[in-house]
C-alpha cells in the first residue's frame, strides 16, 4: 500500500511540471484572448461598422425638383418598382457579406492572437528545458524536465505552422478587402438613395447602378478560405551534392 501511494506522489510529481507547462502554454494565451484580445476586436468594432439597417427609402425627381428645389433636373430617371425589388434584393445581400467578412476576421485575429502568444510562451519554455538539459547532460537530467522538454518543443512546432497552413494573414487580408468594398458600396448606395447623384454629381443611371450592384454583391459574399497543405507535409529530404 505504502508503495502504490509513493509510486502515486513520484508520478504526479513527474507531471506536475508538464501540466504547469501545459497550463502557461494554452491557459495563459486564452485567459489573454478573453481579457486584452477581446477587448481590442470591441475597439475595433465601430471602425468595420456598416450601415445597420437597410433603407428602402429612394429619391423621386418630382420631389427633388419641387420640395428641394435642387433646380433643373433633367436627366433624373426613377427607379421603377421591380429594379427597386432588385436593388432592395442586392443591398440585402451586400450587407450580409459584409457582416460575414467582419466575423471572418474576428476569427482569424482570435487564432492568430493565440497561436502567437502560445508559440512564444512555448518558445521561451522550450529554450529554458533544452537549456537545463545541457546542463544537468541528457542521461543525468530529471525525469520530468525531458517530457516538459518534449511538450514544449512540439507546442512550438505546432502553434508556428498552424498560421502557415491556414495562412491568418492571407485571409485576414482577402476578407478585410470584401469588407471595405461591401462597405464603401452600402455607403453609397445610400448617397444614391437620397439625392439620386453618384459620386461626380451626375444623375444615376437605374440600368447601370444594378449591374454594378449585382457584380458588387457577389464580390462581397465570397466566402474564399486559403489553405496551404504543403505546410503540413514533410519535405521530401534531397540527397546532398556530391
Amino acid at each position: 500500500m505504502n508503495a502504490m501511494i509513493e509510486g502515486g506522489i513520484k508520478a504526479v510529481k513527474l507531471a506536475a511540471p508538464t501540466l504547469a507547462a501545459a497550463v502557461l502554454i494554452y491557459l495563459v494565451p486564452y485567459a489573454f484572448l478573453v481579457t486584452v484580445g477581446y477587448d481590442t476586436i470591441k475597439e475595433f468594432c465601430p471602425f468595420f461598422r456598416s450601415p445597420i439597417s437597410i433603407s428602402t427609402n429612394i429619391y423621386e425627381c418630382e420631389k427633388i425638383s419641387t420640395s428641394l428645389q435642387r433646380g433643373k433636373t433633367s436627366g433624373c430617371n426613377d427607379f421603377n418598382k421591380p429594379e427597386l425589388d432588385l436593388i432592395n434584393s442586392a443591398q440585402e445581400r451586400i450587407l450580409k457579406g459584409a457582416e460575414t467578412q467582419f466575423d471572418l476576421i474576428k476569427s482569424f485575429f482570435k487564432w492568430q492572437y493565440f497561436s502567437t502568444l502560445s508559440a512564444l510562451i512555448a518558445g521561451a519554455l522550450s529554450a529554458m528545458t533544452l537549456l537545463a538539459i545541457s546542463i544537468y547532460g541528457w542521461a543525468s537530467a530529471p525525469g520530468w524536465l525531458k517530457p516538459s522538454f518534449f511538450l514544449c518543443s512540439a507546442s512550438v512546432a505546432f502553434w508556428v505552422a498552424v498560421p502557415q497552413v491556414y495562412r491568418y494573414e492571407e485571409n485576414i487580408s482577402a476578407a478585410l478587402k470584401r469588407h471595405a468594398l461591401a462597405s464603401t458600396t452600402l455607403w453609397q448606395l445610400s448617397t444614391i438613395r437620397a439625392t439620386g447623384r453618384d459620386a461626380d454629381g451626375n444623375w444615376v443611371n437605374p440600368q447601370k447602378t444594378l449591374w454594378n450592384l449585382t457584380r458588387q454583391a457577389g464580390e462581397a459574399g465570397i466566402i474564399g478560405i486559403a489553405f496551404d497543405q504543403n505546410k503540413a507535409m514533410l519535405l521530401k529530404l534531397e540527397k546532398p551534392g556530391q
